[in-house]
C-alpha cells in the first residue's frame, strides 16, 4: 500500500461500498516533512544547508477519549536519511474547492521493523477521520481499497486484490 493514506479491507469478495470509498477518500491526508539537506562540501571546504520538502500520505484518525486528531502513516515518510535534519511535520487536510489546511504534528511512536509511524496534532483536530471498522485478518484475495498523494502531489483513490502475506514479495 506504498503512497497509501487510507485503506479499507473487503473480506466478503465483493465491491467497496459508497460510504466506506467516501470515508477513504475523505480522511487521507499528506504528510510533509521539512528537512534541511547538508550538500556536499563546496571548493572553500564549507558545507551548505538547503531546506527542502518530502511528501507522504497518511489516514487521519480520531482518539475520542483524549480528543485529538493522530495521523497513521508509514515511518520512512516522517524519518529523515542520513545527511538529513528534520525540521517540522506537516499534515494537510483538503477542503472543500480545493482549499487545504495545515497542521503541524509530531511523532508519537515509529516502528520501523513494520514500517509504521504514529503522528498526533500538536493543535487543531481534522474534519474527517477515518471510522471505518479495520480488518481483523486479512487474507490473500482480498479487496482493498485506498487513497492517498503519490510524491506528494493529486490525491488518488484505487482498489485491488491482496496479492501477498509476505510485504517483501
Amino acid at each position: 500500500l506504498s503512497g497509501c493514506g487510507a485503506a479499507a479491507v473487503n473480506q466478503q469478495k465483493d465491491n467497496i461500498s459508497p460510504k466506506a470509498r467516501d470515508e477513504i477518500w475523505n480522511s487521507a491526508v499528506r504528510v510533509d516533512r521539512q528537512l534541511t539537506v547538508e550538500s556536499n562540501k563546496v571548493n572553500d571546504g564549507e558545507s551548505t544547508k538547503v531546506p527542502t520538502t518530502a511528501h507522504g500520505s497518511g489516514v487521519a484518525i480520531y482518539d475520542n477519549e483524549g480528543g485529538k486528531s493522530y495521523v497513521l502513516t508509514v515511518a520512512h515518510v516522517v524519518l529523515p536519511d542520513s545527511g538529513q535534519t528534520l525540521d517540522r511535520i506537516i499534515v494537510v487536510e483538503e477542503l472543500a474547492n480545493g482549499r487545504t489546511k495545515e497542521y503541524a504534528a509530531t511523532v508519537v511512536k515509529l516502528n520501523e521493523t513494520f514500517d509504521l509511524g504514529l503522528l498526533v496534532l500538536e493543535d487543531g483536530t481534522l474534519r474527517h477521520h477515518y471510522a471505518g471498522k479495520l480488518a481483523q485478518k486479512v487474507q490473500v484475495g482480498d479487496i482493498i481499497a485506498g487513497a492517498g498523494f503519490p510524491k506528494g502531489e493529486q490525491k488518488v483513490y484505487f482498489t485491488g486484490y491482496l496479492a501477498s502475506e509476505d510485504p517483501g514479495e
